[in-house]
């Protein structure tokens, strides 16, 4: 998987989401890396969560687009 890491650039929120317990310390054991390393942790997922976002709404809309096009019923 290719990504850019990320600087913050604006005002952020927060979002609460349920991972399981080991995806969690496996986030923390890369998070205290990218900390050795200089890299901004949250800024880089929230790159790649922003990224992930606009590829599946362009896949859900495409296949909205197929359901409704010619020759169904529905559209």
């Amino acid at each position: 998987m290719k990504f850019t890491v990320k600087p913050k650039v604006e005002t952020t929120e927060q979002l609460n989401l349920r991972i399981p317990s080991s995806l969690r310390q496996h986030i923390d054991s890369v998070r205290g890396l990218a900390d050795e390393s200089g890299v901004d942790y949250n800024a880089t997922l929230v790159g790649v969560i922003a990224e992930f976002n606009s590829e599946l709404e362009a896949q859900l809309q495409r296949s909205k687009n197929k359901a409704s096009g010619p020759g169904n019923p529905a559209s």
